[in-house]
């Protein structure tokens, strides 16, 4: 691992992450993270999903698995869980 990945963890840590960030991650870990999987949080929701709300899918930024119109109700009882894909 170089420096800058070192640097990347250091600070992912410093603000409250666990385990490697993110973009540092290995993309060949069998069983994944952790954290690749969250509860939705109302942070999380203003940051992510909040300029999508009244919708029930958007592709290219999220998809709702019970087809439910985006909504604040969200938080605190679905997942936010990342895939990433590629041709």
């Amino acid at each position: 691992m170089d420096s800058t990945a070192l640097d990347f963890n250091a600070l992912w840590r410093k603000h409250g992450g666990a385990g490697p960030k993110p973009y540092t991650r290995s993309g060949y870990e069998q069983f994944g993270y952790p954290d690749d999987a969250v509860l939705l949080t109302q942070h999380l929701y203003d940051a992510l999903l909040s300029g999508y709300a009244g919708q029930s899918l958007d592709r290219d930024a999220y998809a709702d698995l019970d087809d439910e119109e985006l909504s604040p109700d969200f938080v605190g009882r679905k997942w936010l869980v990342v895939v990433d894909y590629h041709n």
